[in-house]
């Protein structure tokens, strides 16, 4: 995945989930690019820490952010493939955790590989 400078960190966050097969019209969706980005950023917080961050955020209880981002995993086309899960291990804690290094360093690959273009 290509991401863009002139997009925000969300919205990479969120191209970045859309192309892990996480249905786009569903709004666990969302938090779950919000948690990867808090994860990057708060690497030892708890998942419950997390889930109180983005309720805040999107005027939500912790436990509907919880629940919006299990069903958005679960039906998800390619998660369990891409990551190497069986559908049994589809923590969202476990999920965050995975796609959080592979999204810094898929967009740390794009700023160096968009700096090295000569356009």
């Amino acid at each position: 995945m290509l991401f863009s400078a002139n997009l925000s960190l969300f919205d990479n966050a969120y191209l970045f989930i859309l192309d892990y097969g996480v249905p786009s019209h569903l709004s666990g969706t969302a938090f779950l690019a919000h948690a990867i980005i808090l994860k990057l950023s708060h690497p030892f917080a708890s998942m419950s820490e997390l889930y109180s961050i983005i309720a805040d955020h999107h005027n939500r209880s912790p436990r509907a952010v919880a629940s919006c981002i299990i069903y958005a995993i679960k039906h998800s086309d390619s998660i369990c493939s891409r990551l190497r899960l069986l559908r049994n291990d589809l923590f969202p804690g476990r999920v965050i955790s995975l796609l959080a290094p592979i999204f810094k360093s898929s967009l740390l690959s794009s700023q160096s590989a968009a700096a090295l273009d000569p356009i």
